[in-house]
């Protein structure tokens, strides 16, 4: 039978930094040894997307938070991310021809991971009335109900009304 020594503390190990040289610290270190992965924070993230879901005019259920916690406006066929630079569109296609049709619709954007089928886009500025419509369609993200005046009173007078 073994007797362990309980009388010991647990010693954990020190966190790691790579501040010797920039080349020696993985993606995600920054030359002090810190971590800048998470440099861009979920309340920044959070108002550029909403800035860039009104120039999109998609709907608000669109924005939501992914496994890690970060905002995206997801679509059916691929999300955007807010990053410091800008914005990053992924987009995921069947066939390498649909993948070609959504880079010919993004010409405004900037192609920074070009796949078989799928990549990624980069927005320095809110897209124009005419390129939110082909990112919309590119990444599935559904639309925003527009309601003119006439339907909204319609709507209004087919309301319950507050029992008084």
């Amino acid at each position: 039978m073994h007797s362990y020594n309980n009388s010991k503390p647990t010693q954990f190990p020190k966190p790691i930094t790579y501040a010797r040289h920039p080349r020696e610290a993985p993606a995600g270190y920054g030359q002090n040894g810190t971590n800048t992965m998470d440099m861009f924070l979920p309340a920044a993230q959070r108002s550029a997307l909403l800035a860039f879901a009104a120039a999109l005019g998609s709907r608000a259920s669109a924005l939501v938070r992914d496994d890690c916690g970060d905002w995206q406006i997801r679509g059916s066929r691929g999300h955007v991310y807010a990053v410091p630079s800008g914005w990053q569109a992924f987009v995921t296609r069947d066939s390498a021809r649909g993948w070609r049709s959504a880079k010919f619709t993004l010409m405004a954007a900037r192609v920074c991971n070009d796949g078989e089928a799928e990549g990624a886009f980069m927005f320095d500025r809110l897209p124009t009335p005419e390129e939110a419509v082909g990112i919309r369609h590119s990444l599935a993200i559904p639309k925003k109900r527009e309601i003119g005046e006439q339907e909204l009173a319609r709507l209004r007078a087919h309301s319950f009304a507050k029992a008084a």
